[in-house]
């Protein structure tokens, strides 16, 4: 039966307090056997509020003691009186983020999404209820923007076609675009957006050039990254410096200076701005996740064409996540990706990330004046060892069940940590890894020419890089500002990717991102007093399963799976001891 707290919290907030009286004559629980109750899907013990976990004996009147969940206890039965509590047992439930996404006009009725889109997380209290009345987000009045033809080399819409297209209306064909070779240039003249760039640069200055921080729109992004490298590392084990990261009470004054940073850049064409635009935090329907990516990119941030040529959009084309009606014929799901250099939000060894404008297919659409989101948007440097490590990384995503993208209510007791953490997401929300297409109708993918490549000399690629879209999550950890919960907590994190059999394969501090929660509220509601985290970078990732299966491929599946799986364990361990520096936790203390 519930007793009284038995512990003083002093720093840690999140403990279990609470003791579970057994009957001295009850049965010896078998370490291997408790009873399962109700878990996440993860496995784990679970309870909807600290209140709902205990410590218990497994053996009466024997001091070794296991922690489990409410639900255990009922399912044990010894003691138990559901009459004692306030409220009735309830499953996991996933906590929505605050939505951005709505159906535009007339296609209410379209989506069989449950919870509908735009539905507003109501709370468990509400949620949790036998007959739950969503509510939906309503319109906002925005002053309507004309996104004009910024693309250049995109031939001007005859005068019977609409010219006043949203991003919201683009995404149900493609054929408004002109398609160009993946592998080769074509017309020669600057793009639109670079010349708007460059005349804004000039009325600006110098300075606002070096606030860019960008090369000029025509030069090849490889040279910039090479250049950048040979004065840092080119190995991604290379530990940060000190100041890589922002703790959680410096983000909000650096936002600001940021904010004012933005200010003094040049403006960007509609379509390609992101201020204003919400992020996509929520996951996109299967039905509605993009197949075909046009991608706008008139400063060659994708290593299309050669410098002097007109940027017209590039196809691509989705190659993860799969889903059943990939194999149906259905009609293909067209979304718009919008590249401009001076929204790169992180640079790292082999890859630049952007903030990217995108409109989502029809009749999909978004809380924002043009209908548009912001994705971060990864691409790899022309490098065939760049490229291969951006492709590990969208197989690590695949793999990645969904339910570890999202958060859920309640409380986790992860194996190896002694207390209990949110049942939270471990990694940012997967929007698709994508590839180009040619003229001739095929996907550029030179992988079987250059897998054997080392990184130590590296061959330089001539076609346009793959693009990785996911959930942009904030700014790199501090664990030395944390509290002494939140240091558990991203602890847990890496843990909880071990229990999926996956390694990181590249953990710093640098690689663990923190933004304001929670993300149920809207953008300025948040606080870094309820922070989120997650795990990125996953380029150097791997999956247990895939060992594996090239072990089966090769026949020696029976013979090497012993050794396959300690030199993976192995991995796992160094991993770990790795997590513990970075993120500063003591021997017991997590």
């Amino acid at each position: 039966m519930p007793a009284k707290d038995t512990k003083n919290p002093k720093e840690r907030i999140r403990d279990v307090r609470l003791w579970w009286e057994r009957n001295p004559d009850g049965p010896i629980i078998p370490r291997t056997l408790p009873p399962a109750g109700i878990r996440t899907m993860e496995g784990f013990v679970w309870g909807h509020t600290l209140e709902h976990l205990f410590w218990i004996q497994r053996i009466p009147k024997v001091n070794a003691v296991t922690i489990w969940s409410r639900s255990m206890l009922e399912e044990l039965g010894e003691g138990y009186d559901e009459h004692q509590w306030d409220e009735p047992l309830v499953e996991p439930r996933a906590i929505r983020p605050w939505p951005v996404l709505k159906l535009t006009d007339g296609h209410d009725n379209v989506s069989s999404t449950s919870p509908p889109i735009g539905a507003i997380d109501g709370g468990c209290a509400c949620e949790h209820a036998e007959q739950v009345e969503y509510q939906i987000r309503p319109d906002e009045v925005y002053v309507k923007v004309k996104l004009e033809e910024v693309d250049s080399g995109v031939p001007p819409e005859p005068a019977s076609a609409a010219s006043d297209k949203k991003p919201e209306d683009a995404g149900s064909k493609d054929t408004d675009v002109q398609m160009i070779d993946a592998d080769a240039a074509t017309k020669d003249g600057p793009s639109q957006l670079a010349s708007e760039l460059a005349l804004a640069e000039d009325k600006e200055g110098t300075a606002a050039k070096e606030a860019v921080g960008t090369e000029d729109a025509s030069m090849d992004e490889g040279a910039a990254s090479a250049a950048d490298e040979s004065a840092t590392s080119s190995a991604d084990e290379s530990a940060p410096s000190e100041d890589e990261s922002a703790s959680p009470e410096d983000l909000a004054s650096s936002a600001k200076g940021k904010e004012k940073q933005t200010a003094s850049l040049p403006s960007l064409p509609e379509g390609y701005s992101v201020i204003g635009l919400p992020k996509l935090e929520e996951l996109i329907p299967t039905e509605f996740f993009p197949d075909v990516l046009i991608v706008h990119d008139p400063e060659n941030t994708t290593n299309q064409q050669k410098k002097d040529s007109v940027m017209t959009p590039i196809k691509y084309i989705r190659q993860s996540p799969l889903f059943k009606r990939d194999e149906e014929g259905s009609e293909p799901r067209v979304a718009h990706l919008y590249m401009a250099k001076q929204n790169r939000i992180g640079t790292g060894n082999h890859s630049y990330v952007y903030r990217a404008p995108l409109t989502l297919p029809a009749p999909l659409s978004a809380h924002s004046s043009t209908g548009q989101v912001t994705v971060a948007a990864k691409l790899a440097y022309p490098r065939c060892t760049a490229h291969n490590l951006l492709r590990n990384e969208g197989r690590v995503y695949d793999t990645f069940p969904t339910h570890i993208q999202e958060e859920y209510c309640g409380y986790n007791i992860v194996p190896q940590c002694r207390f209990p953490v949110p049942a939270t997401a471990i990694v940012p929300k997967f929007y698709g890894y994508y590839l180009p297409v040619n003229e001739r109708g095929e996907v550029v993918d030179h992988r079987p020419d250059h897998e054997k490549c080392s990184e130590r000399s590296p061959c330089t690629v001539n076609w346009p890089s793959p693009i990785l879209l996911m959930e942009e999550c904030g700014e790199p950890v501090e664990p030395s500002k944390f509290t002494i919960d939140q240091r558990t907590e991203c602890f847990s994190l890496i843990l909880r990717l071990h229990y999926l059999e996956i390694v990181q394969g590249s953990f710093y501090v640098r690689n663990i991102m923190i933004q304001p929660g929670p993300l149920t509220v809207p953008p300025e509601k948040r606080s870094y007093d309820t922070p989120s985290f997650r795990i990125i970078d996953f380029g150097r990732g791997e999956s247990w399963e895939w060992h594996l299966e090239t072990a089966r491929r090769h026949g020696s599946w029976r013979d090497s799976r012993e050794k396959i799986r300690r030199d993976f364990m192995a991995r796992v361990g160094d991993e770990l001891h790795r997590a513990r520096k970075e993120l500063l936790i003591d021997d017991f203390g997590f």
